[in-house]
């Protein structure tokens, strides 16, 4: 994306609106997490004066300027891996990550990323999110293989990131636990434990800590499928 500066007048009807929230209605081409980045990054101004805070609450009538930078250079190297694609068309593809990858570069990790990977295939990546989250949606732990999205232009990173804010993805893990479910009542319990509506899906869902005390109960071990 092209470096720009906007100015934006907020209508009076919408007071009461988070800035973030006001800035993702105005760019459909920025995500949620890059304008608040912007904001948090001193990018953007409310009456000439930086506003810092995701949450700052405009009261309607405001001039709001917003500076888009050019993407920052990155050091990243293309770096060929063995990343199987199952699925690629011209918007998006959904690849298999491997364990023991990181999905991209963070503090003391610059090689062996997926991103990395992604690079050497030669294929158009989003930048929305970042030169260093290129086509990165969504992500996996670094021990935890599985299928990922991957975006390939900014539309489809606007509409695939939405859909898995909003819970309208169908996310199943896998996993070995202590105990083997006595009826198909049980393994309908360990799903609900790891509804969105219980907390902490993340935790729940993968079964790495703190296993459900139905499966601690149980002694020989099964392969779980656990919805999210």
């Amino acid at each position: 994306m092209r470096e720009w500066t906007k100015q934006l007048v907020v209508p009076l009807e919408i007071a009461g609106m988070r800035i973030d929230n006001f800035l993702v209605r105005q760019f459909p081409d920025l995500s949620r997490s890059r304008c608040q980045q912007l904001i948090r990054g001193g990018l953007v101004r409310v009456n000439g004066v930086v506003v810092a805070k995701p949450s700052f609450i405009l009261k309607g009538g405001e001039q709001v300027t917003v500076h888009l930078p050019e993407p920052e250079p990155t050091d990243l190297l293309p770096e060929p891996a063995f990343v199987p694609v199952l699925y690629e068309d011209d918007d998006f593809l959904v690849v298999d990550k491997p364990r023991g990858m990181v999905v991209h570069p963070g503090a003391g990790v610059r090689r062996g990323t997926l991103v990395n990977a992604l690079l050497a295939m030669g294929i158009s990546l989003s930048d929305i999110a970042g030169s260093e989250r290129r086509g990165i949606v969504h992500r996996l732990d670094k021990g935890t293989s599985g299928v990922m999205v991957v975006a390939k232009t900014n539309f489809a990173h606007l509409h695939l990131s939405r859909q898995f804010s909003e819970h309208t993805v169908d996310k199943r893990y896998l996993a070995v636990v202590v105990g083997e479910p006595a009826t198909p009542t049980a393994t309908r319990r360990f799903c609900k434990l790891c509804s969105p509506r219980n907390g902490n899906r993340e935790r729940r869902a993968t079964g790495n800590r703190s296993p459900p005390k139905a499966a601690q109960r149980m002694s020989p071990s099964s392969l779980t499928q656990w919805v999210q």
